[in-house]
């Protein structure tokens, strides 16, 4: 895999983690924030949880689009002969 085609797929891979992120962050906090608030917890503690969930939820993304696209390279790779 040339440099060209390696610095754009990671910048793929990158703006694919950031959107996942940005669109599931939101949804974990609001809940996160509900269970908290129903259990008594000040509002503040509720979103200082959502913080790490949503920072779990990110990486967990990225893992995942990462791994397919690596496998995904590894297979087209094996397939075509590295073409």
């Amino acid at each position: 895999m040339d440099v060209e085609r390696f610095v754009t797929r990671s910048a793929q891979i990158m703006y694919g983690m950031i959107t996942a992120g940005a669109c599931w962050y939101i949804p974990i906090q609001r809940v996160v924030y509900m269970v908290m608030s129903r259990e008594g917890a000040e509002p503040m503690r509720g979103f200082l949880w959502s913080i790490p969930l949503g920072l779990g939820f990110l990486a967990f993304a990225g893992l995942v689009i990462a791994t397919r696209h690596y496998l995904g390279m590894a297979i087209i790779n094996r397939v075509y002969g590295g073409r």
